[in-house]
């Protein structure tokens, strides 16, 4: 099953977000296939962020992070760029990292489905 990770484009995308009501155009997303999330998940990616924000991504569960300071803070941490990641892994790695500078420049938030 693919995971899907959201920002809201803006403040209208993010309360059509809370009502199911958002379209493809107002998001911007990454979708993970199983297999890349296995292997993310592996490496401890996720695990991290929750100790360093206090979050509760999980893996049966969605989560969203809207404190902006949170996620500047996952920003300025090093997981985006330790050395043992995978070229795969990098990659869908940074595209997070830009998802969440993006919910940062919009002051909105990132969402979890998974």
């Amino acid at each position: 099953m693919t995971k899907i990770i959201t920002v809201p484009k803006d403040r209208n995308a993010m309360d059509a977000l809370d009502f199911d009501q958002a379209n493809e155009n107002q998001l911007l997303e990454l979708r993970i296939s199983k297999e890349d999330f296995d292997d993310i998940w592996k490496v401890g990616l996720f695990q991290e962020i929750n100790q360093i924000i206090n979050s509760n991504i999980d893996i049966a569960e969605d989560e969203s992070i809207n404190d902006i300071e949170s996620l500047q803070k996952l920003l300025d941490s090093n997981i985006f760029s330790r050395a043992d990641y995978t070229p795969r892994q990098t990659e869908i790695i940074n595209h997070l990292k830009n998802l969440i500078i993006a919910a940062v420049d919009r002051n909105t938030g990132i969402f979890f489905y998974f």
